[in-house]
C-alpha cells in the first residue's frame, strides 16, 4: 500500500492532502486564539494598552523621559511593523512579556548582589566608594 502511495502518480495528492492537513490545524488553533481576543476584547471597556508613565521626575525635581516607558514603546512599535496584523490583545500579552522580564533580571541581580556579599565583594547597596562609576545626565547651561 505504502509504495503505491510514493510513486510518482500519488505525490501531488499527497501534497495537496498534507497541505489541507496544515492548513485546517492552523484554522484551529487561530480560530481558538481570535475567539479569545474577541471575548477578551468586548469584555473591556477600552481597547488601548497602558506603557505606563511617560516621565521619570529626578531626585532635584526635573522631569525626563521615562526609560522603561521608551523601551516599551519602541518594543511595540518593532512588534507592529513585524507584525501588522497584532491587535491590542496581542501588545498586551508583548507587555506582559516584557513586565515579566524586568522582573526576571532584577530577581537575577538581587541574587547576583546577594552573593556578592556573601564572598566579600564590595557591597555596592551600601554606598561604599567602590561603586562602579554611573551615568548621570550633566546640567547644560540652557538648565542653570
Amino acid at each position: 500500500m505504502w509504495r503505491l502511495l510514493r510513486r510518482p502518480v500519488f505525490q501531488p495528492v499527497i501534497r495537496r492532502v498534507e497541505y489541507l492537513l496544515r492548513f485546517w490545524y492552523a484554522l484551529r488553533l487561530e480560530g481558538r486564539s481570535g475567539l479569545g481576543h474577541i471575548q477578551t476584547l468586548l469584555s473591556k471597556k477600552h481597547w488601548g494598552v497602558d506603557l505606563g508613565s511617560p516621565f521619570e521626575r529626578l531626585p532635584d525635581g526635573r522631569l525626563i523621559a521615562c526609560v522603561r516607558t521608551d523601551a516599551r514603546n519602541q518594543g511595540m512599535q518593532k512588534l507592529e511593523s513585524d507584525y501588522p496584523w497584532a491587535s491590542t490583545i496581542d501588545l498586551e500579552i508583548f507587555l506582559k512579556g516584557f513586565h515579566a522580564g524586568e522582573q526576571y533580571a532584577l530577581g537575577t541581580l538581587d541574587r547576583q548582589l546577594r552573593s556578592s556579599a556573601a564572598v566579600g565583594s564590595p557591597d555596592y547597596s551600601k554606598g561604599s566608594n567602590s561603586m562602579p562609576p554611573v551615568a548621570t545626565q550633566q546640567d547644560s547651561k540652557h538648565d542653570l
